[in-house]
């Protein structure tokens, strides 16, 4: 991931073709990833992410009002993954195409149908995807993991608000990721007509949040539902640095800078339940073509002169195992959020945190999540609490075969607190 990166720059090859995924920030490889990796930087710079506070705050508003209303409901109960997949479709809505979904109600949207749709995983052609060769899966039109339905649907709304905004004829031309990509892959000298491929590839990566988002949001308050001591420790932080700021305050600079840099409760409760529950399971590498002579671990204290690998090996990193293991992080079936406090920083062992992978290749989107989340948990903790309703599993269950640590459907109980405004 680090040391030897350009050797591993590349992540093994789906047996699939489509001219959008296959060309994609996350999958793609060699000249190809750096040259997309140029253009698509630029567009997550901290200033380029702040600009971005207004819009997902008015995401929270819209999730804060309709809990509010399920909160004086008599069940006062939520389906955790649902709603919070919602509320990560109208960031995605908000911040890539401008556009209000109010997701967390309007699943009769087809930008809400196919937001949840895109992720509904598919073993059968993930099979294919991974195990048949390329041939057989040109043959049935297998073009990806994806339902094609869904992804077509992003894929043609990205191309068609590109060719509008080429075009001027969009009067809706905003501070989003489109816009920025357009811009970027211009200053970058791209042609015209490579500009709406460019936007493609990388659109596929953000909406990955979808799932990724969502998840980790629900399975940080299934936590705090079973924890509350954590959940009053962390509500005591955000009361002690927050209460002062007014409602019209929440869009300002302070407010951002105090919520992003200056809750180390709540960023490492995230941290916790992202080690906990690692959205992507994990993560692969592939030794590039050409190389002879590698030993994988050579270097290791005891490896026994490494393990050889041939050129097009793919070495996987299964992040769920070492997340939780005893030997990285002690008692690690525990939920325990002072592990990533400042102070135990010393505790922890580098490389053994991947949520979001390392090196070059770490997801680009990093903190781009971290500034969703923080800002949704900022509110959202102080206006309500989260316990257990009647069936709440002790133990979440997964759906099994896939790739990211998706949570089976499970409830949660609302209730609203008295927050008193500024």
């Amino acid at each position: 991931m680090v040391k030897d990166f350009t050797l591993f720059m590349d992540k093994p090859e789906l047996n699939t073709w489509d001219r959008v995924w296959n060309r994609n920030l996350f999958v793609t490889g060699g000249d190809s990833w750096k040259r997309i990796r140029t253009i698509v930087s630029p567009t997550f710079t901290s200033g380029k992410l702040r600009a971005m506070h207004l819009m997902m705050d008015q995401c929270v508003k819209v999730l804060i009002g309709n809990l509010e209303q399920v909160a004086s409901s008599p069940s006062a109960v939520i389906n955790a993954k649902d709603i919070f997949t919602g509320f990560t479709i109208d960031v995605i809505a908000s911040t890539c195409f401008s556009t209000a979904t109010n997701a967390t109600t309007a699943a009769a949207s087809p930008f809400v149908k196919h937001g949840v749709g895109l992720f509904s995983f598919m073993p059968l052609k993930t099979f294919s995807a991974t195990l048949l060769p390329r041939w057989f899966n040109s043959l049935i039109g297998n073009r990806s993991t994806f339902d094609p339905e869904h992804f077509d649907f992003f894929a043609n709304l990205v191309k068609e608000v590109v060719r509008q905004r080429q075009s001027g004829s969009d009067s809706g031309r905003g501070n989003d990721f489109i816009q920025l990509l357009i811009d970027a892959a211009r200053s970058e000298g791209q042609a015209e007509n490579d500009l709406t491929k460019s936007t493609l590839i990388t659109e596929a990566e953000i909406i990955g949040h979808f799932e990724t988002t969502s998840s980790t949001i629900t399975h940080l308050l299934f936590e705090l539902a079973h924890n509350p001591a954590i959940e009053e420790r962390l509500r005591g932080e955000l009361e002690a640095k927050l209460g002062h700021f007014g409602k019209d305050q929440v869009t300002s600079n302070e407010y951002f800078d105090t919520v992003m840099n200056q809750l180390p409760y709540l960023e490492a409760t995230i941290k916790e339940t992202l080690r906990r529950y690692p959205p992507l399971i994990q993560v692969e590498r592939r030794l590039k073509e050409g190389v002879t002579g590698y030993k994988l671990g050579e270097e290791e204290e005891g490896g026994g002169g490494g393990i050889p690998l041939e050129a097009g090996t793919s070495v996987i990193s299964c992040v769920y195992s070492v997340h939780n293991n005893p030997q990285y992080y002690p008692q690690p079936d525990r939920f325990r959020p002072e592990r990533f406090l400042p102070e135990n920083r010393h505790h922890l062992v580098p490389y053994a945190f991947l949520p979001f992978g390392a090196g070059p290749r770490q997801c680009l989107g990093m903190r781009f999540a971290y500034q969703e989340m923080k800002l949704l948990l900022a509110q959202l903790l102080r206006r309500f609490s989260f316990g257990l309703a009647e069936g709440t599993p002790r133990s979440l269950r997964f759906n099994e075969g896939s790739l990211f640590l998706t949570p089976q459907p499970f409830q949660l109980k609302v209730v609203e607190r008295l927050v008193v405004e500024q």
